[in-house]
């Protein structure tokens, strides 16, 4: 591995508060294996399928941050995988991965969600430190918007709590109204003003 690598996986390393859970799947016993030492290099967990059925199985029993796929496999291709998960609203970053150079696929699954898809060969050590990057670009993402979500409803707490303040208010005063008119009428009947 090279230097530049290793220095930014011992810095990944650090940054890393648990460890991501990833899937890989590919018929290909090699590409799993060298796509697993990569990815448990910068800190993944990983588990391995070598189709989408057996993914498809995973998926409905374990949560992956991450999901690594062939598109050209044995009983089930990866590009059905992947818009079945997408179907299903699956929450993980998904990365494809192929020799096929097809681009209409290619851009079917970026436009579908996709977040990225890589030509075989494949670097491992870039796909890691990618899919570590995607991970936690979209962890800071999601905490922004938490930040972003939050302001906006205690901005709007507080906002409807100001209106009924000020509604609160209005119907003190008419009710001290209807009460201070009630006593004057009540005055003016007692003196034999009507």
């Amino acid at each position: 591995a090279s230097d530049v690598y290793k220095r930014q996986v011992s810095n990944y390393k650090e940054d890393m508060v648990h460890k991501y859970k990833a899937l890989v799947v590919d018929d290909s016993k090699d590409v799993c294996l060298l796509a697993k030492v990569a990815l448990e290099n910068v800190g993944f967990k990983c588990d391995l399928a070598n189709n989408g059925v057996s993914a498809s199985a995973l998926t409905r029993l374990h949560s992956y941050d991450l999901l690594i796929t062939d598109l050209r496999m044995p009983e089930q291709h990866g590009h059905d995988l992947i818009v079945n998960l997408l179907k299903e609203n699956y929450p993980a970053t998904i990365i494809a991965i192929s020799g096929l150079k097809d681009l209409r696929i290619i851009t079917d699954l970026l436009y579908r969600g996709v977040e990225d898809v890589m030509q075989k060969p494949i670097d491992y050590e870039i796909l890691a430190i990618k899919a570590l990057a995607l991970l936690k670009r979209k962890k800071k993402s999601a905490s922004e918007n938490f930040k972003s979500t939050k302001y906006d409803v205690e901005e709007q707490i507080e906002s409807a709590s100001n209106m009924m303040q000020k509604e609160l208010a209005s119907i003190t005063n008419r009710f001290e109204k209807s009460i201070r008119d009630l006593k004057n009428q009540s005055k003016s009947l007692e003196s034999g003003y009507v």
